[in-house]
This record gives C-alpha cells, sequence and structure tokens, in this order.
C-alpha cells in the first residue's frame, strides 16, 4: 500500500522536471497503477460473493443441478451479481456491499444500477427487495454490451438494433458523391463490421440477414437510395475477386464461420466458464463432438449447435499414441474427400483404436493387421502418416491448414 499512498507528480517541460505534487487521495484516475488497483479491489469483492455462495449465505444460478453455480460475473468497471430473490439474500449482499465500500472507499452509484427479477416472482417481494436496496427495477433488461440478455420469442425484433444500425449508416452516405471503389471500402469495412460482435455469440435469424444483404445491394448499385436495376446477383458479388466477384460476406455463412469459434473454444478450453456452464446439460461426456441439441435448448446453445455439421467438417484427428481415435468413427485420415475410412464397418471390431493397428514396441504401423482389415485405399494413407516416437497425445485439428486453431476464413471453405 505504500505506493498507492505516497504517490508524488511532477511536471516535465522540455525534457526539464519542475515541482512536486502530492494528492490527497493517493492513486487518482489515469495514473499508470490505477488499473492494477482497480483489480485488486474487485478481486476482494470477488472473494467476498464466492466466500458467502460457499457458506450458503447467497445461491448463485445454475442451468441445471450439474452444472456450476454462478453468483456473479465482471466486465470492466460492471458487475452483475445473481441471487435467490429473498430478503436473506437481499440482507447479506448487502453487508457485503457496505463492507467493500468501507474497505476499499468506492461507492455504489444507485442511479446507474438496476434490479431484474424472474417471471415467477411475486409483484410485492419484487417491490419489496427493490426498495431495501434503494435502486429501480429493470424488467426487460433488453441489451447489455449490444447483445440480448433475455432472449425473446422473436429473434428478428430481437436483433432488429442491427437492422436499424445498417439502415442509419447507409442512409447517412446516401446524400454523399461516392465512387464504386468508395461503396465497396464502406460496405466492407463499415457494414459488414456492424453485426460481427452479435454472430460470434448468436445465429442471427435469416430473414433479418437478407433484409441487412438487400440494403447493401441496394447500395451498392444506387448510393442515392433509388431502385436501380442489379445487373448481378448479390451471391456472384460475394464471390472471391478471383472468381469475378467483389468479396463481399456472405452473412449466413460467416455467422456460422463465427460459432465455429466459439465451438473450438468449448473444445480447446474446457475449463473456461462457457464450457463448465454449457457441458452437465448438452455434452455430459466432455466431448463437445458428441454433443446433441438436447430437450427444450437455450437460444445460446441453439444458435452454437447450428454451426456444428460445418464444425465437424473442418476437423480431424492427429494421430498421436492413438488411444482417443476410434478406426471407424472418428475423422483422422489426411486426405481432402473423406477423413474417415472409406472400408465397410466390421460390427465385433466397432470399438477398435487406431492404437490397436500401432506396434507399441517399434511404435510402427502394423502392416498386416492395417492391410486385412481396410481396403488398400484406406492402407495406402494410414500407412503413409508418420508417428512420433516421443509419445504425443492425440490432437484435433484444423484440416485446412492443420493448424491446432480455427478462423472464421477457413470455415467459410468448407
Amino acid at each position: 500500500m505504500l505506493c498507492a499512498t505516497s504517490v508524488s507528480y511532477s511536471s516535465i517541460l522540455s525534457g526539464t522536471q519542475f515541482g512536486s505534487l502530492t494528492p490527497e487521495r493517493g492513486l487518482r484516475q489515469g495514473d499508470p497503477l490505477s488499473p492494477y488497483l482497480f483489480l485488486f479491489c474487485t478481486e476482494s469483492f470477488s472473494s467476498l460473493l464466492q466466500h458467502a455462495e460457499s457458506v450458503g449465505n447467497i445461491r448463485g444460478v445454475s442451468i441445471c443441478h450439474q452444472a456450476p453455480t454462478i453468483s456473479h460475473l465482471l466486465f470492466a468497471d460492471d458487475t452483475l451479481i445473481f441471487c435467490q430473490a429473498s430478503h436473506e439474500s437481499s440482507s447479506n449482499i448487502r453487508n457485503i456491499l457496505n463492507t467493500y465500500r468501507r474497505a476499499s472507499g468506492q461507492e455504489i452509484n444507485f442511479q446507474k444500477s438496476s434490479i431484474t427479477f424472474s417471471r415467477n416472482t411475486e409483484p410485492t417481494l419484487r417491490a419489496s427487495l427493490a426498495s431495501e436496496f434503494g435502486i429501480h427495477t429493470d424488467n426487460k433488461m433488453e441489451m447489455y454490451l449490444g447483445l440480448p440478455s433475455i432472449a425473446a420469442r422473436s429473434k428478428k425484433t430481437l436483433f432488429a438494433n442491427i437492422r436499424d444500425r445498417v439502415w442509419q449508416r447507409i442512409s447517412g452516405w446516401h446524400e454523399k458523391l461516392l465512387s464504386q471503389a468508395g461503396r465497396e471500402v464502406l460496405l466492407q469495412s463499415i457494414i459488414q463490421a456492424i453485426p460481427t460482435y452479435a454472430m460470434s455469440c448468436f445465429k442471427l435469424p435469416d430473414s433479418l440477414l437478407k433484409e441487412i444483404q438487400s440494403l447493401m445491394a441496394r447500395f451498392w448499385w444506387s448510393s442515392n437510395g433509388s431502385n436501380k436495376i442489379h445487373w448481378i446477383s448479390w451471391q456472384k458479388l460475394c464471390d472471391s475477386k478471383l472468381f469475378g466477384g467483389i468479396g463481399f460476406r456472405r452473412l449466413h455463412l460467416f455467422n456460422l464461420a463465427m460459432l465455429c469459434k466459439q465451438l473450438w473454444r468449448i473444445l480447446k478450453s474446457p475449463d473456461c466458464l462457457i464450457s463448465r456452464v454449457l457441458r452437465p446439460r448438452y455434452f455430459p461426456s466432455g466431448n463437445v463432438l458428441e454433443a446433441n441439441l438436447g430437450h427444450r435448448p437455450s437460444f445460446t446453445w441453439r444458435s452454437i449447435f447450428s454451426a456444428m455439421d460445418i464444425f465437424k467438417a473442418g476437423c480431424r484427428w492427429r494421430v498421436g499414441s492413438g488411444s482417443t481415435i476410434k478406426v471407424w468413427n472418428d475423422p483422422w485420415l489426411p486426405r481432402p474427400a473423406c477423413f474417415k475410412p472409406i472400408t465397410p464397418l466390421i460390427l465385433h471390431l466397432a470399438s477398435l483404436k487406431v492404437s490397436d493397428l500401432i506396434l507399441q514396441d517399434t511404435i510402427d504401423w502394423n502392416s498386416e493387421l492395417v492391410s486385412s482389415l481396410l481396403w488398400p485405399e484406406d492402407r495406402d494413407v494410414i500407412l503413409g502418416i508418420p508417428l512420433s516416437k516421443a509419445g504425443c497425445n492425440d490432437t484435433l485439428v484444423w484440416c485446412i491448414t492443420l493448424l491446432t486453431g480455427c478462423s472464421q476464413f477457413e470455415a467459410l471453405t468448407i
């Protein structure tokens, strides 16, 4: 704490240091150490909430019995606290806020705070709890950070603000004299970027994407907003310039490509929050590639699952030990057409692993066994796969570049 309480500032003029100023309240906003001090305080606040949850003073929310409970989420200087709608939880949270206020000196701005209840909470209890905190009730809480926090029935209405933002941008350009090249730059750098953030989390309605593409096409062929003949279809304009197009995005495919990145994140980071929350309900086996849509899925999971086919089409296994790869069921053959063996499945060997085809003493392929079980087309590919003598683990890779990552561009080429 000495670095925070003994801080002083000086002025530099033409490379010369002048004077010294000692602030009465230590570090001020804008100081290079201020963000770190804020993180220290926020970490203590998070610890208070976690301790209260561990001893049963508050109870967070979870999507199913096996899923972890979430008592709070932090983003920058925003805090979302989840608890049961009861006077006991209200009292415990207010005690935590008062403890944090006395320790850090930070006051809660109740004018910028709000409280939201589930639909089955009684109106009298809502009013009572809101009065205890002294904050207003926000029954909708529709948007946060540009994304909907509660999914409505009409998804087109839910994301209507994206279309409105696109229309506002384009309508502001109608009065400007823009060349064809200028319109191309504006569409690619500004308009196509507007829905990108929402596309990375949700599957936008096809009707909404068609409206956005219609606005883009109208602006492309007529910068003043009038209706003119579209001499080339929009799908042709979305082709690469190498194939006679302009290179505009196909929004539907780009949306799926962005959701593929979420699937890749869930697959490669099993300990991240979204993986731990979704795993118990939608893929309890631990492998997201074996997940199903499930009964009455959330809008978030329904959106992510919509990209599963593209995701599976672009992934295959890189053979390490072979202990986790099934010979007939998993994609693991490095060839462009089909990553699975074309040899018909042998029923009593359905659970055969790739490790069973490897001589464990020499770490070489058992060529006799491979030749006896698989057709020559599969045999030649398998025997050409190099094996590591270092005992590496099997790794799921993105098949186009064989890099352990997933990009939107590569997903669009599937």
